[in-house]
């Protein structure tokens, strides 16, 4: 088996894993359109979500997430203006982490 195949058999055994284990355990109760509603105002609310946010996307820049999620999350959770700040200053950051 080629090492690319082997990487993207590896990716999809990942992500049916993390399916799995979100279908199997009590994550699952919570994943309706009101409590990821009062998440998402939890959020808003919260003064260090921001800060949070950029650490986290700055983060998963390093280890070379999808920087798509994290875009829209922040679009979704703080609106266009606000969320394209965040987002913006946490993939720059994400990007000399990994520079450096």
């Amino acid at each position: 088996m080629s090492r690319r195949r082997l990487m993207k058999v590896t990716a999809a055994a990942f992500l049916v894993a993390a399916i799995v284990a979100v279908w199997m355990s009590p994550v699952r109760d919570h994943m309706n359109r009101e409590d990821i509603r009062a998440f998402v105002e939890q959020l808003r609310g919260l003064w260090y979500g921001p800060m949070a946010f950029i650490g986290i996307f700055a983060l998963a820049c390093v280890f070379a997430l999808p920087a798509s999620i994290f875009v829209l999350a922040a679009g979704l959770i703080w609106g266009w203006v606000l969320g394209g700040t965040w987002a913006m200053a946490g993939g720059i950051l994400g990007a000399q982490a990994w520079f450096f």
